[in-house]
């Protein structure tokens, strides 16, 4: 029997090259957000409640990683940088055994440096089309 209180490490949790399932590298933080864009259909009749269809109007993740520019990742930084990105097979692993995979385009992102300190980066990937929630713990 599984134990309901047990946690699980962040560090577990890792971005993906969907095709190679290469890690990207010298991450510290990662961030999915789901986007759940509700369909509102609100008329007088509810008093002033707001009402949802139950089926959402867009769906979406936003997957995004902050860390260190390393030389393992520098095609990462550089697709950042390309104003002609496409859109490519990314991944985030999570740390329960299953993994949210589909294509997504490299959004925003950001560098950063200190005189004292590392490169740093931010990247946001933004899915497109239909994603999935597959179990990756065989």
């Amino acid at each position: 029997m599984s134990d309901p209180t047990k946690g699980y490490v962040g560090r577990a949790m890792f971005i993906k090259d969907a095709p190679d399932g290469e890690r990207i590298a010298g991450l510290n933080a990662k961030t999915v957000s789901i986007n759940r864009e509700g369909i509102n259909v609100t008329t007088d009749d509810e008093d002033g409640f707001q009402t949802f269809l139950g089926e959402a109007a867009t769906l979406g993740l936003n997957i995004s990683g902050t860390g260190f520019a390393r030389s393992g990742n520098l095609d990462i930084i550089e697709k950042m940088l390309d104003p002609d990105t496409q859109l490519e097979g990314w991944a985030i692993e999570f740390p329960w055994g299953k993994q949210a995979q589909g294509d997504f385009r490299v959004g925003s992102g950001q560098l950063s440096g200190e005189t004292d300190g590392a490169v740093g980066f931010e990247i946001e990937l933004e899915s497109s089309g239909i994603f999935e929630y597959v179990d990756v713990s065989s």
